[in-house]
């Protein structure tokens, strides 16, 4: 399946595809000697929960649990309570209630089902912090008079080609609830994701190495080559971790409450250097290095989607323990929550998720599975 087909998939179950997404998916499925592959596919990279659908009584969950029986007859009934247990539902046995077929399709449209909403998700929100410290909040309706810098949309962009003889620098902070664009004056693009903070010159000097620093937090770089910046390389820092990009994609993940700071390539090549020990990533290679002992691992990323998909506007899981998930949800809800059984933190889920969706949303998809539960009071999610 090719990356446009991905695209195609996870704008299905989003319910934001097109007519030609659709089509080109009807036509990928009617060419399979039957739907089996295609399930597979993905059951297993994406393994679709009931995350994508909303149940409005006990009794539609129970006929989505017996088409599900009948859809695994002949799988050992250890193996399919542990599929229901992961609420691994396939929309393509939901052909009953509000949907409908186009050329052979499934697409499902729902009704608008009244919530109330005790938490909102996060929006574009940040705190520009100048040279001489002046603080800017950006986002809806902020205004910018600073020179070489513009607030286009969602996006801050400098646009300051030459530097002053003493460098100056900024920092665009992002708090809990919020996520942001900059673009840097060499044309490098930076998504900065909830609680995290970037620290970066108004303007790059001719001849050195183009440096930017995240404090902390989680950020995606797009960066521009060398060869439209005088040939000048660009280095990232990171605590004790500096990563020099040789033109690339690449995210990073250094939370001040995580023990790991995680480098994930998306293309492209970049060094990782600790402890002056260098490492070359690859294209889905990722380094998780330890900000305990400053033990370096490198692996393969099975799921790359995972890593970005809060980049493109989604939570996406694969097996993932609740206790991530939630302090995932966390810090992009700018909210509390507290387990009630500790061992509750290890159940394990898998699903994408629209991070627009409210947080009564996203907590009824995972009490679906029967495994927990959920109670709201202000802003702190008890799991029971």
């Amino acid at each position: 399946m090719n990356q446009k087909l991905k695209k195609g998939l996870i704008n299905y179950f989003s319910r934001v595809a097109t007519l030609e997404e659709l089509k080109a998916l009807a036509q990928f499925i009617a060419r399979q000697p039957d739907d089996h592959d295609f399930r597979e596919f993905v059951r297993i990279n994406y393994l679709i929960d009931a995350i994508m659908i909303d149940f409005d009584t006990e009794k539609e969950k129970k006929l989505i649990l017996k088409k599900i029986k009948q859809q695994q007859r002949g799988i050992r009934k250890k193996k399919l309570l542990s599929f229901i247990r992961n609420a691994a539902v396939f929309v393509f046995v939901l052909v009953f209630g509000y949907s409908y077929y186009f050329d052979g399709f499934p697409f499902i449209q729902r009704p608008p089902v009244e919530r109330k909403i005790s938490i909102q998700p996060g929006t574009d929100k940040a705190i520009l912090t100048l040279a001489d410290e002046t603080e800017v909040v950006l986002g809806q309706g902020a205004k910018l008079k600073q020179a070489g810098i513009s607030l286009q949309g969602k996006q801050l962009v400098y646009n300051t080609l030459v530097a002053n003889k003493k460098q100056q620098f900024n920092y665009l902070t992002i708090p809990r609830g919020g996520q942001f664009h900059v673009q840097l004056a060499d044309g490098t693009n930076v998504w900065l994701n909830s609680e995290s903070r970037l620290k970066y010159p108004v303007s790059f000097k001719k001849g050195q190495t183009r440096i930017v620093e995240l404090v902390y937090g989680e950020a995606y770089f797009e960066v521009a080559p060398g060869s439209e910046n005088q040939g000048n390389a660009f280095r990232v820092i990171t605590g004790l971790q500096e990563i020099d990009v040789l033109g690339t994609a690449f995210n990073i993940k250094a939370y001040k409450d995580q023990k790991a700071i995680t480098s994930t390539l998306v293309e492209g090549t970049i060094r990782l250097t600790v402890a002056d020990t260098e490492t070359i990533l690859n294209p889905k290679e990722q380094i998780i290095f330890s900000t305990e002992d400053e033990n370096v691992n490198l692996k393969k990323v099975t799921n790359l989607f995972d890593e970005i998909a809060w980049r493109e506007g989604y939570f996406s899981f694969s097996q993932q323990r609740l206790s991530v998930i939630m302090e995932t949800l966390s810090r992009w809800y700018d909210m509390e929550y507290h387990f009630v059984q500790h061992e509750k933190k290890d159940l394990r889920f898998t699903g994408i998720l629209d991070r627009e969706n409210d947080i009564n949303k996203l907590l009824n998809y995972l009490q679906l599975t029967g495994e927990i539960k959920f109670k709201i009071h202000e802003k702190t999610i008890t799991i029971e």
